[in-house]
């Protein structure tokens, strides 16, 4: 069961990939584990890819998703100006 459940987790993240791909947001990170203590890490193309010593558990980092990533000062400062008026 713990294995079935860790294989959905994996399939599921690489439908996040594979969505995010579709819509021309890039990845940057797929891991495998539990994101504490060593990774194996390797590249293909744009994709880091990661092992982690805890085995259970999937994630994708795909920074276009936070709302945060690519807000700069100039961007914030006009939101700003536009909520005040």
């Amino acid at each position: 069961l713990v294995v079935f459940l860790n294989l959905m987790l994996v399939v599921h993240e690489l439908g996040h990939v594979a969505v995010a791909s579709v819509l021309g947001l890039k990845t940057t990170v797929l891991g495998l584990g539990l994101p504490i203590g060593p990774a194996l890490a390797f590249k293909v193309k744009d994709i880091e890819f990661r092992v982690h010593a805890i085995l259970f558990g999937a994630y994708a980092v795909i920074p276009e998703m936070n709302r945060f990533a690519c807000v700069n000062e100039k961007d914030s400062s006009e939101n700003i100006h536009k909520r005040q008026e």
